[in-house]
């Protein structure tokens, strides 16, 4: 019975509240704004749960608070690094189940001013104690009113098709029967949230049994029932909730904590999460060594080969769990502090996280954070995106800007959409980007577009740049199974509207006007030649025009133009210039 034992309470939470901690996240934040995604938001309470949902319309819910003290120690701040203010309100409250890990910091977050709107939910269970009491007297004192218990289906809208379901709650399934519980962790809600083709399955503690001890060791005891299976069973099934195809979620809470009650082998060979988040860290008791290796390595990591078939997941958590290290605890996954998800809900999720770590190493440099990890990943197409070989950097608009343009490539060369563009950048003095260590070196462009479809022209404005400061520029772009294209070429662009210092026909911008600027403009014309290099910004349309092209003083660059030069040339015609841009 000592390892019933470890599993009956997981994580008493020893706090020191100080004002370091307060102060490492940025409290100065401007007010909420939605970003228009599905945000899942792990905040780091160590050995206790507290999980954010923003919805792509800015819908908050909270599911689990933490314990005692984390919700102002830890919750509040986080809420204010990413702008969510007191004033923003809370829609939802979720209490997964009533241990104090997860509902301790509840209280704190109401009366920290986040008043909820909608609704305060619960498990249904009758447990009761003081920290029980505590986050039902906050809860009756919000809009919502008191929390009541969570039914089986309801369903949460998130906005723009993004939904969170009931799929499990007090030992009901969705489609799937009942089953008997004790455990106060077997009564978890279970909650499916899906946004366009992503999916990630939350269940707070929720219990998976031990019968597959004989292969992945778990041993947990007799009272934590199995309540993981059938759930993933009926979420799999075409006759039980059947809400999950054959490819399963994308991302999955470790329930527990990564104790052996949970996480058995069915719940990861039916539910093959790409990504798999643990809440873990500090404030455990003496001998529970969570996350455990048979959850962590034998199950998740896929290395009890004879039973779990699903591919192996990437770990994150939250930090390392505390303590010595013995028998018990695994140090395979990555520890990255707050953990953050976002989506669109189609291609592509994306992970980051903060590196605010209490114990242990910050691992995200290790695993590559921030990146890119495909839906429902499908490693069949390993052809490349087009490399881009004319992108070309000019001035302006603005003086501290340089425009960038570019031929979309496709995802499979030049065919198809590709999924993301890479843009980077380096002052003039490092040199063009040409080598794979320079790309590395150089700096990242954030909230670029998504590409176009292949052929498409591009244009993208970059800010925040030196004027008169001269850089060099290289783009990749990636495909939905992240195959990443060659590095293209690497021009120079000077911040600072351009100067419109230009020679009238001189189209190859050599300085002199001669017959091989007729030549410069037809291979343009036919797509097999570069643009020409000098343009200007034109505000009544909004756009560059290719000025030292436009010899027909209508302020345009077409095939006209090049007419017009050879009819020059034979002096039986006269050049013209746009009259807003007069050659100096």
């Amino acid at each position: 019975m000592g390892l019933y034992a470890r599993n009956k309470r997981p994580c008493y939470a020893v706090r020191l509240l100080s004002a370091i901690l307060i102060l490492s996240f940025s409290l100065g934040a401007a007010a909420f704004t939605p970003s228009g995604l599905l945000e899942i938001h792990y905040i780091n309470v160590q050995c206790a749960g507290a999980t954010l949902i923003i919805g792509p319309n800015g819908t908050t819910m909270m599911m689990d608070g933490g314990n005692d003290g984390d919700g102002n120690g830890d919750i509040v701040p986080y809420f204010n690094s990413i702008g969510l203010l007191p004033s923003d309100d809370l829609n939802y409250m979720v209490a997964g189940h009533l241990d104090g890990d997860h509902i301790g910091g509840l209280d704190e977050v109401i009366y920290g001013g986040y008043n909820v709107l909608n609704r305060v939910y619960y498990n249904g269970s009758s447990k009761s104690n003081s920290t029980v009491t505590a986050f039902f007297n906050a809860a009756a004192t919000t809009t919502a009113g008191p929390a009541v218990p969570m039914t089986l289906g309801t369903t949460i809208q998130l906005g723009d098709g993004a939904t969170a379901t009931c799929v499990a709650v007090h030992g009901n399934i969705l489609g799937g029967g009942s089953v008997s519980v004790s455990e106060e962790n077997d009564k978890s809600i279970a909650l499916l949230i899906r946004y366009g083709e992503f999916e990630y399955l939350w269940a707070s503690d929720l219990g998976g049994g031990e019968d597959d001890q004989w292969c992945t060791g778990r041993n947990t005891a007799t009272d934590y029932a199995n309540v993981e299976t059938p759930l993933a069973q009926s979420l799999r099934s075409p006759s039980g909730a059947n809400l999950l195809g054959a490819l399963g979620v994308e991302v999955l809470h470790v329930n527990h904590h990564g104790s052996e009650s949970s996480t058995n082998k069915d719940y990861m060979n039916l539910l093959t999460p790409r990504i798999a988040c643990i809440n873990v860290g500090g404030g455990q008791a003496s001998g529970w060594d969570f996350p455990r290796i048979d959850i962590l390595d034998n199950v998740l990591r896929a290395l009890a080969t004879v039973c779990v078939t699903a591919p192996a997941a990437i770990v994150l958590q939250t930090e390392e769990g505390s303590g010595s290290p013995g028998d018990y605890r695994s140090y395979n996954g990555y520890a990255v502090g707050d953990i953050v998800i976002k989506t669109n809900g189609q291609r592509l999720f994306h992970v980051s996280a903060s590196g605010r770590v209490n114990v242990g190493p910050d691992e995200r440099v290790i695993l590559g954070l921030p990146r890119y990890y495909p839906l429902d990943e499908d490693t069949s197409d390993h052809m490349l995106p087009g490399q881009v070989t004319n992108l070309f950097a000019g001035g302006g608009p603005l003086g501290n800007q340089i425009t960038l343009r570019w031929t979309a490539p496709g995802d499979d060369g030049g065919s198809g959409q590709a999924a993301l563009y890479d843009i980077r950048y380096r002052a003039e003095s490092f040199g063009p980007i040409d080598t794979e260590n320079e790309w590395n070196a150089a700096t990242r462009i954030s909230n670029l577009p998504y590409p176009k479809n292949g052929g498409a022209a591009e244009t993208l404005i970059v800010s925040g740049l030196v004027q008169g400061q001269s850089y060099y520029f290289a783009l990749k772009s990636t495909d939905d199974n992240l195959n990443l294209s060659a590095l293209s070429n690497s021009p120079r662009g000077t911040a600072g509207a351009p100067p419109c210092d230009y020679v009238l026909g001189d189209i190859n911008g050599d300085g002199v006007l001669i017959g091989s600027d007729a030549t410069y403009g037809v291979r343009f014309f036919k797509a097999i030649g570069a643009p020409p290099p000098d343009s200007c910004y034109f505000d009544s349309i909004g756009a560059y025009i290719y000025i030292a092209g436009d010899v027909n003083g209508n302020c345009e660059f077409r095939g006209s133009d090049i007419t017009r030069l050879v009819n020059y040339f034979k002096g039986s015609a006269l050049l013209e210039f746009c009259p807003y841009f007069p050659p100096r």
